[in-house]
């Protein structure tokens, strides 16, 4: 299938080269602030003959692009994702859909109208260790989960320009990190905790530098995890059950290695190495979707979008960060 790419930083960079690792995938045009740039991207990601678009909207009017990849910084994930949209692309957007519930909910009602396929790119939940494990969660392998923990945290440099500080640019832990092991407790225990506490680390631009989040379900399990760009942390998350522990092996957010430790038995390690950093797995996943006609992915379905992006509001408004526009 052909690919668009809409946006020309580090995450466009390396999603194009993996592609090269999904069959069948071809990127026939690249969307920037500027031509030019867009240009500059394609020839030095060795993509010499895509199209150089200006904005989104001259990518989405492209009629050789059948998906678009939309790896804009978070504050333009709306205009640009609508703009595809508007244009019957296929659209996976990078994780954050949007930045809050009210602009993920314009995206899903947009898609829907329009009758084509839109998912958030939430990649971890495709990489085959990840597939395994949650087979095996299934099944009974650990019992019944109870708890699910994380840690991911890294240590990085105050700068205000800095898309992780600036609110300007969607910054912020919660958002850049800490989505992970949210999505991993609604994976395992469902989008519906019955309580939600928190506390979170403000950097001087306004945005959370370091968040603690914890939540119980009615039925008495509980997750817990601390994200944050000021301390160096173990970045693996486990799950609980009541016949065993599974863990899932640094970096969480891209495993290869996700080991099972039942109660009383030997523990044993899923390897599932993969080329490049792992972003194939979900574009050969949408492409599948796309071309059996669906309009959306029932690993991330619209509905846990919406679900996660309205609990990350109450919890950013708990802690006064607030976005341009907001």
């Amino acid at each position: 299938m052909r690919w668009g790419i809409v946006g020309t930083g580090r995450v466009a960079r390396l999603f194009a080269a993996d592609l090269a690792h999904a069959a069948g995938a071809r990127v026939v045009a690249v969307a920037s602030r500027s031509a030019a740039r867009a240009r500059a991207f394609a020839d030095e990601a060795g993509l010499p003959g895509a199209r150089a678009h200006e904005g989104a909207a001259a990518l989405a009017a492209d009629p050789e692009v059948e998906i678009a990849y939309v790896a804009s910084i978070n504050t333009a994930h709306l205009a640009d994702a609508l703009a595809c949209i508007a244009g019957g692309k296929a659209v996976l957007c990078e994780k954050p859909l949007a930045l809050n519930a009210r602009e993920a909910g314009l995206l899903v009602d947009a898609a829907r109208r329009r009758g084509v396929f839109l998912m958030e790119g939430l990649w971890t939940r495709f990489f085959p260790a990840v597939r395994a494990a949650m087979d095996l969660l299934r099944s009974g392998g650990i019992g019944t989960p109870r708890a699910v923990t994380a840690d991911l945290c890294y240590p990085a440099p105050f700068d205000p320009a800095n898309r992780l500080f600036d609110p300007a640019q969607g910054g912020g832990a919660l958002l850049d990190v800490g989505i992970y092991p949210l999505a991993l407790a609604f994976d395992v225990l469902g989008d519906r905790p019955e309580r939600v506490e928190s506390v979170a680390n403000l950097a001087p631009t306004g945005v959370d530098r370091t968040c603690s989040v914890a939540m119980r379900y009615g039925d008495g399990a509980m997750a817990a995890f601390t994200a944050g760009f000021e301390a160096q942390g173990r970045r693996e998350a486990a799950v609980l059950g009541t016949r065993g522990r599974l863990v899932v092996h640094e970096p969480m957010w891209r495993p290869s290695r996700v080991t099972v430790e039942p109660a009383g038995g030997e523990a044993r390690t899923i390897e599932s190495p993969q080329p490049g950093r792992g972003y194939q797995h979900e574009a050969a996943e949408v492409m599948r979707l796309v071309a059996a006609g669906a309009t959306e992915c029932p690993f991330v379905p619209h509905a846990e979008t919406l679900r996660r992006m309205e609990l990350m509001d109450g919890l950013r408004a708990r802690w006064g960060v607030r976005y341009p526009g907001e």
